[in-house]
This record gives structure tokens, sequence and C-alpha cells, in this order.
């Protein structure tokens, strides 16, 4: 989703699959590679098993979006987040209502999908 989004077109499913279908390229699976295993170590390490709960289930709209987030930043300033920042900045996004809103209804939409992601972006752009 990260190095697809602006081409994005519903439904998620074909978009998904045709994405897994491409070819890459090495270089761009490590940086993806790498950029997945950063993101969910930080997640881990400060959120485990509740990440990406809103409620009790896990939402795979916060996933995708807080995912594309942090990819987002690492690929921008290629350093690890400092753990507290993010932990601040994660913490505001579950409160946010329009972020909670895009992941709830009509997660498939363009404009959904865009508008969490832009909000997740900028949550943890400067952390």
């Amino acid at each position: 989703m990260f190095d697809g989004r602006k081409e994005y077109q519903s439904p998620m499913r074909e978009f998904l699959n045709e994405f897994a279908d491409k070819d890459i390229g090495k270089k761009d699976a490590e940086r993806l590679k790498k950029y997945f295993k950063d993101a969910m170590a930080l997640v881990n390490a400060n959120y485990g098993n509740k990440a990406f709960r809103p409620s009790r289930a896990l939402n795979a709209a916060v996933f995708e979006a807080v995912m594309v987030g942090l990819a987002e930043r690492l690929d921008a300033q290629k350093s690890a987040p400092d753990p507290k920042k993010f932990s601040t900045a994660y913490d505001k996004l579950m409160k946010n209502t329009d972020f909670l809103r895009a992941c709830e209804r009509a997660t498939a939409r363009e404009d959904t999908l865009e508008a969490r992601q832009k909000i997740a972006i900028s949550a943890f752009k400067s952390i």
C-alpha cells in the first residue's frame, strides 16, 4: 500500500492482488521489507497485542494507515523515530475522530483511504 497508494482504486482485494503480482525488484523489495520490519518493531515495542485496535478487535484500516504513515516517515528521514514521540503521536491518532471515522466505514473507498492515510502520515511526520 505504501508504494502504490497514489494509484489506488477499489476494490481493495483486486488492488492488493495486482500489486502482489508485480515484480518490484530486489532493491525495492529490501527497502519495503526494512520499513515494514522497523515499523512493526516500533509498534510492537510500544503497544504489543494492543496495537491497531481502536476498540477490541484488530482494525485492518488502522493497521494499513499506521504502517503507511510510519513507512513514509522512515522513507523521509532515514532514521528511527523516537519511541516516546511515536507513542504520543499514536495515542493522539487513536483519538482523532476524523481518522477513526475513516477506519470504520467504507474503508475501501478511494476518498476514505486517502483521508486516513493523510492523517496518519501527518501524525508521524515529525516524530
